[in-house]
This record gives structure tokens, sequence and C-alpha cells, in this order.
């Protein structure tokens, strides 16, 4: 059994050993001297100045810094004492207050080179670090290859060497800026401490070139050396591939034009032109890749060859049309008069055109914006369509060509109009009109009476008082007036316009009822008309002819035309 005595020992004991280990054991650990700054691999390059850093915390008097170095760690320096061997070395900034025992080497030698070590027994492991000394190489890299000219489809052998330098450098192949993949580079270090590094290409495409390719060759410490980098531009030849700049050139007749290939080879070749479809133009120029043609003309159209050959086969070939355009030209396929039988069917006029691009052909009627298809046709010719009509052929990006021509209708006479029935009053005027196309003129237009009861006659200027007959001629042939004055009802009957050339005859009759005296409605509308008063009729259609229309208060046959009717 432990009595309360035993236990106050024991704690008085534990009370002890904890004030010792404050007091005397913590503090040793916690001044222990350590590094403020290890030595760090460092490089220098021959005959240069270097300093390797080493310092430490805590340091007390008696520890003592020493430093060592190659070859197998020669003790150096103890402190700031550096041994009599080593002239070239010092300790600087080596106060001990602060911990700072530096290793300055001057006139780097390559002896200098390897590992060194700072370190003090207080510290506990010492850290070492690698002086490295640099030797560059005294020129590049230099490349050399199995060929300087390779063609497609061929292996290329390339070889960088690289002589001198320390530490020996490490050779790179570069494409452009892309590194080249390892399967196709070997290295391989000689005796003599030369550094080759081969590269091969197992196939040579004609993108390959003009493809920079560069050798590097690095030391690995590019703050002191620079790497230094040799090119070699790879020169692959291939056989040429032609390529039209344009497949089609359309060019106004009477200009420039330069037709132009584009050749891709190596080595370069210009190209030959040939004239596909005839001989080519004399008066064109081979310039490189071009044709040139100072004045094209329409017989320049045709498909034209540009032909490559560098002695590399195959040798290639494009094709190029030149298309000249040229405006519109009618040709003579019509007189200037055409002449056309009066009812002649089916008449048609072509007209004919040559231009580039291909003219629209069209008709009009000169000064009109009628317009009727080509060939111009009718299915049946009278004295209405003859006139002064117009070809007219248009072609994109030229003024449109017209020639012109007339329209001659010829043919028996035509009077215009059908049969009429004319309604009038005794003791009235009465105005009839017989118009005529002809060409030529009727040689005569007659008149006939058949009365009532049969009776016919022919009539002229005097065969009954009060009847009076006028001729005239008019732009589309001629016209007879017949006029009755004062109408009577003996004058009821039919009558008919004769009129005759040398190529036949036509006739219109007019039937005339006399009635007794008219009575026009008194209203507001239409006042009584005082007798004698000559009414002129409107014109109207009827059934596609021009016909009078009728006064609104008298009775007419809708098929009368051109009539002044006197009340």
């Amino acid at each position: 059994m432990v009595t309360i005595s035993q236990r106050k020992t024991r704690l008085w004991q534990c009370v002890v050993v904890s004030i010792f280990v404050q007091h005397f054991v913590l503090p040793n650990e916690v001044d222990a001297a350590s590094y403020r700054t290890a030595p760090q691999p460092t490089a220098a390059l021959l005959g240069h100045t270097v300093k390797l850093r080493c310092s430490f915390d805590h340091l007390e008097i008696e520890d003592v810094v020493n430093w060592f170095g190659p070859p197998d760690f020669q003790h150096i320096s103890k402190g700031r004492n550096v041994h009599k061997r080593y002239t070239r070395y010092s300790v600087v900034d080596s106060n001990a207050d602060f911990g700072e025992f530096n290793l300055e080497i001057r006139n780097v030698q390559l002896e200098d080179d390897g590992v060194y070590r700072c370190s003090t027994f207080s510290a506990g492991e010492a850290v070492d670090a690698k002086l490295t000394v640099i030797v560059p190489p005294t020129e590049p890299p230099e490349i050399v290859a199995s060929r300087r000219s390779v063609a497609a489809g061929q292996s290329l052998h390339i070889s960088c060497r690289s002589r001198g330098g320390l530490p020996p450098p490490k050779l790179t192949w570069n494409n452009g800026t892309v590194p080249v993949d390892d399967t196709f580079v070997q290295s391989r270090e000689l005796e003599n401490g030369e550094v080759i590094f081969d590269l091969t290409i197992p196939t040579v495409v004609k993108w390959d070139n003009g493809v920079n390719m560069s050798c590097k060759a690095d030391q690995g410490f590019p703050d002191l050396v620079e790497p230094r980098v040799t090119s070699f531009i790879l020169d692959v030849q291939y056989s040429p591939t032609v390529y039209p700049i344009k497949n089609l050139w359309s060019v106004k007749e009477g200009t420039f034009t330069n037709l132009s290939c584009f050749v891709d080879s190596n080595p370069w070749t210009a190209v030959r032109w040939k004239k596909l479809d005839g001989p080519l133009p004399i008066k064109g120029k081979e310039s490189n890749w071009s044709f040139l043609l100072t004045k094209v003309s329409r017989s320049d159209t045709g498909i034209y060859q540009c032909r490559a050959d560098n002695g590399i086969r195959p040798a290639d070939s494009a094709t190029l049309s030149l298309d000249v355009l040229y405006p519109p030209t009618i040709q003579k396929t019509f007189d200037d008069k055409v002449n056309v039988l009066f009812g002649k069917s089916d008449f048609s006029l072509e007209c004919k055109a040559e231009g580039n691009p291909k003219p629209n052909i069209r008709w009009r009627r000169t000064n009109t914006n009628l317009y009727f298809n080509n060939p111009l046709s009718f299915s049946r010719s009278d004295y209405q369509t003859e006139g002064e009509y117009e070809c007219v052929a248009e072609s994109a990006g030229f003024p449109a060509t017209v020639k012109r021509t007339v329209v001659d209708v010829i043919g028996r006479p035509a009077i215009l109009g059908g049969p009429d029935t004319l309604r009038t009053s005794q003791g009235s005027s009465l105005t009839i009109l017989c118009e005529v196309n002809a060409d030529p003129l009727p040689e005569s237009i007659t008149w006939s009476w058949r009365s009532s009861n049969g009776q016919e006659v022919v009539l002229s200027g005097n065969t009954f008082s009060g009847m009076d007959l006028t001729r005239r001629t008019t732009d589309m042939g001629a016209e007879s007036i017949l006029v009755i004055d004062p109408v009577s009802t003996s004058n009821t009957g039919e009558y008919t316009c004769t009129a005759q050339n040398m190529f036949g005859t036509d006739s219109r009759g007019f039937t005339i009822l006399v009635e007794g005296d008219v009575h026009v409605p008194n209203d507001n509308k239409h006042p009584p008309l005082p007798k004698q008063t000559t009414v002129i009729m409107e014109l109207e259609d009827f059934g596609g002819n021009v016909k009078p229309q009728r006064p609104h208060w008298v009775e007419k046959d809708p098929y009368a035309i051109e009539i002044s009717y006197h009340l």
C-alpha cells in the first residue's frame, strides 16, 4: 500500500525533473545552429568569379564553419581561414556574429567543378551543392544532309553535330517551332566529345518544301550561355500542279485581258499556252504564267490550255474558257419596206440578231411602247396592221440595237364598218360616210340606190336634186360622202358604196328609213332642238370596231359609223 508520504515524495521528483528539462535540455535544442542560407547548385563560366553562399542562425562562439570541395571534399577553409593551396578562394562576409561564411572563387577553372559542402558540428546534417563550370562551344552546331535537294517520295537523312563545350550540350531538332518526334531522331556521342543528333525523314512530301529544320545546342544554363541554333531549309522537288486563276473569263470586245494560271512546282517553271479549238492568237503574248491580249476580238473566244513541265514527271495542264462579249447586231433578214397582200393569213416577219450574251429580240410599233414577240406575226393582214415597226435586240451590258421596217399592206379596198340601218325624218339633212382603206388608192368609189319598189340607180352628184357626192383622200385611202338635203320619203331604200382598185372591190350597204317629223321629248335633260340642227355622234366600241354612239333621244342602228344627223 502506497502511503501519503510516498505520494508526496514522487510528486516532488516529477517537479524537479520538469524544471531540469526546461532550464537545461530545451534551451540547447532551441539555440542549436541551423542553416539560414544553405548552399545551392550554381553554375559559372570559365574564368569568371562565383560565390557559393552559406549562413547560419544561432551559432555559438565555439562553433566553427568549414568548407569542403573537390576533389573528394578536400578541406578548403576553417572559419575565415582558407588553406594556402586555394589561392583563388576566399571566405567573404565572414562575420561570425551574423553567421555568414560565403565562399568566393575567382577566375573559375575546370578543376573547380564539383560538389561543395558548408557545415558546422552543431548544425546537424551538412548540405552539399554542385558547382558546374561552363565552357561554351566555340561554334554553333553543324548540319550535314545526305543531299541538298530531295525529290518528293524519297527519304532524307540529316545529322546535327556539336563540337566542344562543357557540359556537352543537349541537341534537339525542331520543325519550325515544333519539336520533332523522338521516333525520327537518334543521339550519339563520340570519344572526342562530339555530340551527333541524327534525323531521318522516311518519306518527304511536297508540303515539306521550304520547311525550316533547326538544330539547337543547349547546355541548360540560358542565363549564362544562350543556346546555339543552326537552320536547314528543306528543298523538296516535285512535279507541277496547274490551277487556272478563273475557269471562265468574260471580257468585252476591244478591251484588255490577261489569261492566267498558277503553277505549284519545284523547281519553278513557266507555262506554254495553246488554244484547243483553233490557232493561238498571233497578237497574244506569253508571259510566265499569263497570256496577254491587249485588244480582244470575238474570234478569240474559245478554250485555252496552260501546260507546265519542270522535268519532274508528270507534267500538268489546266484549261480555261475565254468568252468575248459584244453588242447585238441585227442581220439583214428583212428589207426596209415589206409588202403584204391584204387579207393574207399567218403573216410572219422574223428578226435575227447576233451578239454575246444572246440577244433578246422583240418587235414594237414605232413611237409606241407596244411590243410584239419575234417573229412579228398577224393572223390576218389588213390595213390596220400597216405601219412602221422596229426590231429591238437587247443584250445585258450593251445598248439596245434597233432596225426599222415599214409593213406596207397592198390589195383590194376595204370599206370600214358593216351594213347599217339609218332612220331619219322627212325634211332633215342626212350625211352618209363611206370610208375606204386601200393601197393603191381606189380607182373609183361609186354609190347606187335601190328604191323600195326595187328600182336600182347609180348615183352621181347630179342624179337627183338634193343629193351631193364628195370624195377626198385620207392617210389610209379615201372617203366618199353622200349628203341628202332635204330628205324626203322618196329617199327611202338601200344605198351601196362600192370601191374598186386593181386588186378588187369592196362594198357596204346602208338602209335608209324616212319617217315623219321627229318629236324630241321636252324635258330638263334634252330641250327641243330646232330644225336643221346638226348632231355629231360620239364614237364607241362595238365588237372590236369603233362606231358612233347614238344620242340618247334618237333611235339609231348601233352599227352606223361616223354619221352626222340633221334634224
